[in-house]
């Protein structure tokens, strides 16, 4: 019937402008982490062990906050409604845009840690040695 095909279409026009909206918030609040903000998560975290880590709750962990929790709760509830309508090619935008985000925050961690070494190649500062730093945005 007429009436059906007009849910069906705007089913998938809603969609459609879901997966739109999905993937610019993503690209509009995704920023690499600073290296100090790697370095100071990674120091707080060394009171636990490795053979903690299995049994650590997330709570143990310092958090590093990727999103505002607005657009946090949105990309959750969009994310939710893309997976029970079979639109799972939101992931592969996720993956993508978040995959490029963790290299250039690890490039800048590297970076980081050359500078911090006089850019000696043998020589490697590790987490522990390093002072904690004022995050850029305190």
């Amino acid at each position: 019937s007429l009436e059906l095909e007009n849910v069906r279409s705007l089913h998938v026009a809603g969609g459609n402008a879901l997966s739109h909206e999905f993937s610019e918030l993503l690209k509009k609040h995704s920023k690499p982490v600073s290296a100090i903000e790697i370095i100071n998560s990674i120091s707080a975290n060394d009171s636990v062990s490795g053979d903690e880590v299995s049994r650590a709750s997330s709570d143990d962990f310092t958090s590093i906050t990727h999103f505002p929790e607005d657009v946090l709760n949105n990309l959750i509830l969009i994310s939710e409604w893309l997976c029970n309508n079979d639109k799972g090619e939101y992931m592969n935008v996720y993956a993508s845009i978040r995959g490029n985000l963790m290299k250039k925050s690890l490039e800048q961690l590297r970076d980081h840690q050359r500078n911090c070494s006089g850019g000696s190649q043998g020589r490697h500062v590790s987490p522990n040695q390093t002072r904690k730093f004022a995050s850029p945005a305190a």
